[in-house]
């Protein structure tokens, strides 16, 4: 009698992910590279299942998706799993190359790269894949899945990374093989890893080095077989170089030096089938094609669709949408006239030659609504006509003058966005003790919050989903409503009933803060309190306020008190009540010297003193034209003596006051940078 095919688990994964993502100079960078992940594991996937495989986590039909994917399939012999094994890391591998490449001729008009040294290299050993199969049981699912996941975790130790040799400038030197210290010369602006492949000249590149040796010399430290330049007609009479003016600004700017990982990143176009996302079988069809990806930069305007998001049109998000919806905008008929006219203004602020120069150019320049930035430096930097900077600061100053600034209605065009990492908590080890039908309806739940999310989002303007499969999600959102928006994405998930929990991180940043410590401070801060609240089963928020000088200040609490964190912002925000009260609080308790170790009883006592003194500051700071009687106030109280109650940490025997009044500054910092409106 036959012996059926034994079947196996396999496990997947590619990297690097949380460094690739954080790698960026521009929302853009940020947006694709997510997209990229996503894309690149799906990819991935669907080869595996064309080798027979079937998947059990995560649905391959989600917008987004993780880094990594468990499927099964059977295996007659090793050799046969070893053989699909390196097919799926392989295909991924391919493609990546290939399409880097695409990429980056598109982007640079079709220049061949053939003779730029190491720039291959670099595309070819950037991704990392890692695979196991291991034995799979019906019966014994769960205690087989966690052996596969050990067998897994050991094998990312038992791989040499490796290391790009091309250069061979160490050969010379006894005891170094060569190549053996890697790449030399000057990084990428935004991986900081790599050797720059594209550098587009500035003004002050031309003023200062005069000539192509002297910048390769002495800025680049490169030899001119190594690098693009990116520059003006005359600049150059050798070695590869392409025509500034073919070249937009949105994939390199002057005085930018990029990798061949980073411009491919910021220049990648998504994937896209023509059916609905959900239809695995469109994917499967896309992905059959051979070489398929060659099709997205055919188009000469290949970018001009996607509308990818910016830190500062995220930042005015609530403004913008308020000022070109007439429904929205009732009763503001003036202000919405003066911004009309300034909105014109910036859509023109470009010189008029440029949609020809670029074509493949789409402007996100919602910066211009914001006046630090109308210097004639700034239009010079970032190819505005300075021509226009006058008439655009006067249109500007008319529409700041007739915003709105009374009692029920405040407005401005406030510079602070969210940036939202969301992580379920323990889904590692839930996965590790449920059986088969538990790990498909585990990725189904988490495939349909990713959907509701989305909704939520994007469906109602309140931002852009960077990231939204598996177990973690990344929003990039305005602040108005935001923590209304994060009650609804939490109401969604307790719908599902799964029995898990999820950490969140907020960042309220400047939208001029450097981009990549947004997102490294986001994860931080998501590690951390996720430590902070590990006894007590997780399930808390770090909210962060990232001020434009960098300082950072940060509360964490559980979940189930970002309702009061709601009340109190809209309270600030209405002006119920003045915000001079938590400053007035923090005093207060700073001249009492709390801190230091305490036992429960000195801590029940440092607790009742606080809120009464809370309450007392509270009635002081009540605008009684708008609060009339006790019935009104809000239910205080006994929230913040639940919070208060929380403010334990080393052991539980120091009280947090600060943690504390962060807490409250939170909401009276969301207050200030969010519009009021009637």
């Amino acid at each position: 009698m036959t012996q059926p095919t034994p079947t196996h688990f396999f496990i997947f994964s590619l990297g690097p992910v949380q460094s690739f993502i954080a790698q960026a100079r521009k929302a853009q960078d940020l947006y694709l590279g997510c997209r990229m992940v996503s894309d690149y594991c799906r990819y991935a996937a669907l080869t595996f299942v064309q080798q027979g495989g079937s998947i059990l986590f995560p649905e391959v039909n989600s917008a987004s998706l993780t880094n990594r994917f468990v499927g099964t399939i059977a295996l007659e012999n090793g050799d046969t799993g070893k053989n699909i094994g390196n097919k799926v890391a392989d295909a991924v591998q391919e493609r990546f190359a290939a399409e880097g490449l695409a990429v980056i001729e598109a982007a640079l008009c079709g220049k061949g790269l053939d003779q730029i040294k190491g720039l291959k290299e670099q595309l070819e050993n950037h991704l990392q894949t890692y695979w196991i199969f291991s034995p799979y049981d019906e019966e014994h699912y769960a205690e087989r899945y966690r052996e596969a996941e050990r067998v897994f975790g050991m094998s990312k130790h038992l791989r040499t990374p490796k290391t790009l040799a091309y250069q061979g400038a160490y050969g010379n030197y006894a005891g170094f093989e060569q190549g053996f210290l890697g790449e030399t010369g000057r990084k990428c602006i935004v991986d900081g890893e790599r050797n720059v492949k594209v550098y587009r000249w500035s003004e002050q590149d031309i003023e200062q080095y005069k000539t192509v040796g002297a910048l390769l010399r002495n800025k680049l430290f490169l030899c001119r077989e190594e690098v693009v330049l990116v520059g003006k007609s005359g600049q150059a009479d050798e070695g590869a170089f392409v025509e500034i003016n073919n070249v937009p600004p949105k994939f390199i700017q002057d005085g930018e030096g990029l990798s061949a990982v980073s411009l491919f990143k910021r220049c990648y176009k998504p994937d896209e089938v023509e059916g609905a996302v959900e239809d695995k079988s469109q994917w499967e069809a896309l992905y059959n094609k051979p070489d398929f990806w060659e099709a997205k930069y055919s188009a000469k305007r290949y970018l001009q669709e996607i509308e990818l998001p910016t830190t500062a049109k995220t930042a005015l998000l609530d403004t913008l949408n308020r000022m070109e919806s007439e429904a929205a905008a009732n009763g503001l008929d003036n202000v919405r006239a003066k911004f009309k006219v300034l909105d014109e203004l910036v859509k023109n602020a470009r010189p008029e030659d440029f949609g020809k120069r670029y074509p493949n150019y789409r402007a996100e320049d919602e910066e211009l609504y914001f006046d630090d930035n109308h210097t004639e430096s700034y239009f010079k930097k970032y190819n505005f006509d300075v021509g226009k900077l006058e008439e655009i600061s006067k249109a500007h100053k008319k529409f700041k003058a007739a915003l709105p600034n009374t009692d029920d209605c405040k407005a401005a065009l406030h510079p602070y966005y969210a940036l939202v990492a969301l992580d379920i908590d323990g889904l590692g080890k839930h996965l590790q003790k449920v059986d088969k039908a538990g790990h498909v309806e585990t990725a189904r739940y988490l495939h349909q919050f990713a959907e509701e999310v989305t909704k939520l989002v994007e469906g109602g303007s309140k931002g852009r989903v960077l990231h939204a499969g598996g177990d973690d999600f990344l929003l990039m959102l305005n602040l108005h409503g935001l923590f209304e928006l994060l009650e609804h994405i939490q109401t969604e998930w307790n719908k599902l009933d799964t029995g898990l929990t999820y950490s969140t991180s907020i960042i309220m940043a400047h939208y001029k803060s450097p981009l990549t410590r947004a997102v490294q401070t986001t994860k931080a801060e998501l590690k951390a309190v996720k430590a902070r609240f590990d006894k007590e089963g997780k399930d808390g928020i770090a909210c962060c306020f990232m001020a434009k000088s960098g300082a950072v200040s940060t509360s964490y609490f559980k979940q189930d008190k970002l309702n009061l964190l709601r009340q109190l912002f809209q309270a600030l925000q209405r002006g119920d009540y003045s915000p001079q009260f938590i400053f007035q609080f923090a005093s207060n308790m700073e001249t009492l010297g709390l801190g230091g170790e305490t036992d429960a009883n000195e801590q029940e006592q440092l607790r009742n003193y606080a809120l009464r003194e809370l309450k007392r500051l509270l009635l002081r700071a009540r605008d009684s034209s708008r609060v009339k009687s006790p019935k009104e106030e809000m239910d205080f109280d006994g929230q913040f003596s639940d919070l208060l109650f929380e403010q334990l940490r080393e052991g539980r025997t120091h009280f947090d006051l600060p943690n504390f009044l962060q807490f409250l500054k939170m909401a009276e910092l969301a207050a200030k940078h969010t519009n009021l409106w009637p």
